[in-house]
């Protein structure tokens, strides 16, 4: 299990607090028949380079995310490669 993630996808940004975030398309704590390997993860790496997780995403709120954005609000977004019947963005 790949709790960190793996295969970064996007470009990490630097978000108003001066911390970088991104996403992984696999890896995550959600391993299972859909997702075999996880099914993805946003990141927050600090300037100091101390590597946090912030969400493993799982076959009920998509899977794969493929870029991130911070957007006016404060809150992060992202499309998904692989779309629930729900889902096709993050927040």
């Amino acid at each position: 299990m790949q709790l960190q993630g793996w295969i970064p996808d996007g470009a990490l940004i630097q978000a108003a607090d001066g911390n970088f975030y991104g996403t992984t398309l696999v890896g995550g704590a959600n391993e299972n028949e859909f997702c075999p390997y996880g099914c993805g993860t946003v990141f927050k790496i600090t300037s100091s380079g101390a590597l946090t997780t912030l969400h493993s995403f799982s076959e009920a709120d998509g899977s794969e995310p493929v870029a991130i954005i911070q957007a006016t609000d404060n809150n992060f977004y992202g499309p998904m490669a692989e779309l629930t019947m729900t889902e096709q963005f993050f927040r």
